[in-house]
């Protein structure tokens, strides 16, 4: 082995080794839905340089030895495998989460990788380009679909931003598929349909049909509305009942620095009467609202309406989740 040989190896593994800690330690800032998307696509690209380094790796230490260049790429392909294996399983007890859809980036990424770096391989020409020409023009089609896959969730998610930002200071109207992204339920299921027939109020073609199941706190959160809320002076929302009797929806409004206490964010019941009510909150309510400190109005993080233990199933319809200045009437 020569120096230079000997050099390589030695900068190779150390470059290894701090992808592998960096993999383990460090985290993109910020934990949104976006945020997340990318990281979890991040996997990928990072898989596939390391697949590649662990590929250099190897072709120095048995490069002269294995003639059949193909088992230095198997490999390398194992070598990342295991890595992405291992780092998965050591989030079971680490503060992560392991996720078999990370794995699946890691593995989709490194023989993405590999594959390219093997088609662009003038020693693999004659063993297996040449030799099976469909080999290319498959191994490009199959890095484009992992390309993709990896890719889509980011553009949706991206395009859930716009559209919540462009809309703004309407946070919820039902209107688009976009915001279904940032709905979620508990005991409690969500779909958009025509207002009631008995709906005087028309904020659009359709509005939320929030059905609430038997259950301790079934309900609705909208996660990660446009957290930026000053400069307005009410949070409002429609909401009609169809049946005769008044019910209790309680709405929790948390920014960003709450600490999981019922003190530390707001909480307001109000009486759904039948018929249609419009709900009016004023936001210095809801910023004086923690016991011991205001709460951040541009660091809003989510809303949550819920009844608490009904005796039975019913429904409420909901629209136009809105911030407004004046009033709020």
């Amino acid at each position: 082995m020569t120096i230079k040989t000997g050099s390589s190896i030695i900068l190779l593994t150390v470059v290894v080794v701090t992808l592998i800690i960096a993999l383990n330690t460090i985290n993109l800032p910020g934990n949104t839905y976006l945020i997340r998307a990318i990281h979890n696509a991040g996997h990928f690209p990072f898989f596939g340089v390391l697949s590649l380094l662990l590929f250099a790796l190897i072709s120095l230490f048995f490069g002269d030895i294995i003639r059949n260049r193909l088992w230095l790429y198997i490999m390398a392909f194992i070598f990342s495998s295991a890595i992405g294996i291992l780092h998965e399983f050591s989030q079971i007890i680490g503060p992560r989460d392991a996720d078999v859809w990370d794995l699946g980036r890691d593995i989709s990424g490194a023989a993405s990788f590999l594959g390219l770096r093997m088609i662009c391989d003038r020693k693999m020409r004659d063993f297996l380009m040449n030799r099976y020409g469909f080999i290319k023009p498959l191994i490009v089609f199959m890095v484009l679909i992992l390309i993709l896959v990896n890719i889509i969730p980011i553009v949706i998610w991206g395009g859930a931003y716009i559209y919540r930002d462009r809309n703004f200071p309407l946070i919820c109207g039902f209107e688009s598929v976009w915001e279904n992204k940032f709905l979620n339920t508990q005991s409690a299921e969500i779909r958009r349909s025509f207002p009631p027939e008995n709906w005087d109020y028309r904020g659009g073609h359709q509005v939320g049909k929030l059905t609430f199941y038997k259950a301790y706190y079934p309900g609705l959160e909208i996660e990660e509305p446009y957290p930026d809320w000053t400069g307005y002076d009410f949070f409002t929302f429609m909401v009609f009942m169809e049946t005769d009797s008044a019910v209790h929806l309680t709405v929790r409004i948390e920014d960003s620095y709450h600490n999981d206490e019922y003190e530390d964010r707001f909480n307001g019941t109000f009486i759904i009467e039948p018929g249609l009510n419009k709900i009016s909150v004023p936001l210095d309510e809801i910023r004086m609202a923690p016991a011991a400190r205001d709460m951040d109005m541009s660091k809003i993080r989510s809303i949550h309406l819920f009844a608490f233990r009904p005796s039975e199933k019913f429904a409420l319809y909901f629209d136009d989740f809105r911030l407004e200045k004046g009033s709020g009437q």
